[in-house]
């Protein structure tokens, strides 16, 4: 049991890289891609929660993605080396607020290294602070890549901060000239939405790569 937990553990961080990778180079959002796959929004947000779909649906996105990936033990084996160490993001400690959904960031401590697809060196890692965001792709824990260099597009899971250091992990729906539209949680089944004006954000950038296992080189 322990074997395939690992295993599985493994594919969906080769996965989640792949894809996440092919998403930026096509221009196009996760909740695109999955609708022109399957006709709904799911699939990548049931891959990045860490619940595999069938066999001819991951083919059937990775063909649509032009992604090449091979199963088997030189497949397998290169997410042993996923992770470049000679580049590394801090690691941002989110620590719980009264309001739920909600964190203060405390000094990074330490750095994570980045995945070697990789092109940029900049960005930040989270660990998901809220177990509602289920149906976004993060779940508790999960380790979550934060690029602020890159514009977050409607679809997309973003981590944005407020005026006063509140930060939030948010689906963005709709961002207008002066105000953006964002969806949460309040539990896996009840979504609520967020209207917030641009000029009480200090930071909205996307969540552009999402692991439960923490990022290593090792």
């Amino acid at each position: 049991m322990r074997l395939t937990q690992d295993h599985t553990a493994r594919l969906h961080a080769r996965l989640n890289v792949l894809i996440d990778e092919a998403l930026r180079r096509k221009g196009m959002s996760a909740r695109q891609a999955s609708i022109a796959v399957v006709g709904h929004d799911g699939l990548i947000r049931d891959l990045r929660a860490g619940r595999m779909p069938s066999f001819d649906r991951v083919v059937a996105l990775l063909d649509y993605l032009e992604i090449q990936f091979q199963l088997g033990p030189s497949g397998m084996g290169e997410t042993q080396t996923l992770y470049d160490p000679n580049r590394t993001v801090p690691l941002k400690p989110a620590l719980a607020t009264p309001e739920p959904g909600w964190v203060m960031v405390a000094e990074p401590v330490e750095t994570l290294p980045l995945p070697k697809t990789w092109e940029s060196d900049t960005g930040f890692y989270v660990s998901c602070p809220d177990a509602t965001l289920g149906p976004a792709g993060a779940r508790a824990g999960d380790f979550c890549l934060v690029q602020p260099g890159l514009t977050a597009k409607p679809g997309d899971l973003v981590w944005l901060t407020d005026v006063t250091g509140r930060s939030a992990l948010r689906v963005l729906d709709v961002q207008t000239h002066d105000r953006v539209k964002v969806r949460g949680w309040a539990d896996p089944h009840t979504p609520f939405t967020e209207e917030l004006f641009l000029r009480f954000i200090s930071e909205l950038a996307p969540v552009t790569f999402v692991t439960e296992t923490r990022p290593s080189a090792g």
